[in-house]
């Protein structure tokens, strides 16, 4: 083989390496990848709950205008079904949504980071 063939064939592989790269680079985040991208570097422990998919799962039709005691409905089926039982906003849900109009209700989804430092619930 000679030694231009040899300097075309490994530029082609450089340029589809970095193509492969680029492409990887551009593709969207999932949720998952989004909310652990938010959490601090020294996390011990995280915990997520796709709300979205909870909701679709048990068909249930929520949203910001959703009454506590729906969301406490909602919850009780959520946890039945073991679709939450690491939710840090169970107990809390009722309140936020009755105060501020969003709980899991309404929520995309919930993560909640652990550290020795304390906790740390993100959702958007």
């Amino acid at each position: 083989m000679s030694r231009r063939l040899v300097v075309v064939v490994m530029a082609g592989l450089v340029l589809v390496a970095g193509g492969l790269a680029t492409w990887r680079l551009a593709q969207p985040q999932t949720p998952l990848q989004q909310a652990l991208s938010m959490t601090p570097v020294d996390v011990d422990r995280v915990s997520w709950t796709d709300w979205d998919a909870v909701r679709h799962e048990l068909g249930a039709e929520l949203g910001t205008d959703s009454s506590a005691a729906d969301v406490r409905a909602f919850l009780d089926g959520a946890f039945s079904a073991d679709l939450s039982p690491m939710s840090a906003l169970v107990s809390s849900a009722p309140v936020l949504q009755q105060q501020f109009g969003f709980s899991p209700a309404s929520l995309q989804w919930e993560l909640f980071a652990q550290s020795s430092e304390g906790g740390r619930i993100a959702g958007p």
